[in-house]
């Protein structure tokens, strides 16, 4: 299984999402910054959509949210864009579709002030039934504004260490117009199984799996590259890579031949985005993880040799 897994609502629908939201609210819009034209997925067209980004941050601009590494793979460099949101006072949220991400990448609290993700791929398969569990953090001085409850540790009577709730916002514990979270869901398993996931691996064994992935995942590439046709686009990425299909062959017909002899070869970025960009028909996204053993990788990367 070579699929990306942080790839699971078409971006119209994440957008209509945010939208809904927002219009709720009544104070807020949300404005998607595109590429414009054709999509060119290389580490300068992504550094370009992020200056794109930057420009149009303004006073008025109550936050601005992207995602690491970015829907083709890429990792861009934030800097200018933080810079430039503090100094107009406006929220920097980076989204990570995998948090083992973080176990490699920059971390975000060099250039974020909350960050969010999931936590699917610790806590559970897909086919686990649907519930999920999800991270979110930020910078201490918004800590009173999460949603839900913080447990943190002091001593008891006794001086021993204990957890206790330290900060509730629910309206099970404060008045209804000053909780800042009155969702039930109920994803505790998945939360729990994350965090025992993670206490088995301890920091160094976080930081093993994503090298892993990335090892991987280059592994793909680096075959890609030189027993196929394929072109794999991405100068940076971390277990994700766009790969342009040759002959300007369908990626969505290639995926449903692949799955009929039981390869998942990934997702055909046309899905994502449409028929508004043609551009994309043979653009496959694909992924590697540390479960992707090299059987997979050659079964692959010999059905893409014949195209």
């Amino acid at each position: 299984d070579v699929t990306p897994r942080s790839h699971r609502l078409p971006a119209s629908y994440r957008c209509t999402f945010l939208d809904t939201y927002a219009r709720a609210d009544g104070r807020l819009a949300v404005e998607v910054i595109d590429q414009g034209g054709q999509f060119q997925v290389s580490q300068e067209s992504c550094q370009a959509y992020i200056r794109a980004i930057t420009e149009s941050v303004d006073k008025t601009t109550a936050a601005v949210i992207v995602q690491v590494p970015d829907v083709f793979g890429c990792i861009g460099e934030f800097e200018e864009l933080r810079d430039k949101c503090r100094q107009t006072k406006t929220l920097l949220i980076a989204a990570y579709p995998d948090v083992t991400a973080l176990g490699l990448l920059q971390l975000p609290s060099d250039f974020a002030d909350i960050v969010v993700g999931d936590v699917g791929s610790m806590c559970g398969a897909v086919n686990f039934g649907g519930p999920t569990a999800g991270f979110f953090a930020c910078n201490p001085k918004y800590l009173r504004q999460l949603p839900g409850r913080l447990v943190g540790e002091t001593v008891d009577a006794d001086g021993n260490p204990c957890l206790c709730l330290t900060i509730a916002t629910r309206e099970q514990h404060i008045k209804r117009e000053r909780s800042t979270s009155n969702i039930c869901t109920a994803s505790a398993l998945c939360a729990t199984a994350f965090a025992m996931h993670c206490a088995a691996l301890g920091e160094t064994g976080f930081t093993d799996l994503a090298l892993a992935c990335h090892s991987r995942t280059s592994q793909l590439a680096e075959r890609l590259t030189a027993d196929t046709q394929c072109r794999v686009l991405n100068s940076t990425f971390y277990h994700e890579i766009a790969v342009e299909l040759p002959n300007g062959v369908d990626a969505e017909q290639v995926v449903e031949d692949l799955a009929a002899e039981g390869i998942l070869a990934g997702v055909p970025a046309s899905r994502l985005f449409g028929e508004q960009h043609p551009e994309l028909k043979s653009l496959l996204l694909m992924a590697a993880t540390e479960v992707t053993d090299d059987a997979a990788i050659e079964t692959v990367v010999a059905a893409l040799a014949k195209l």
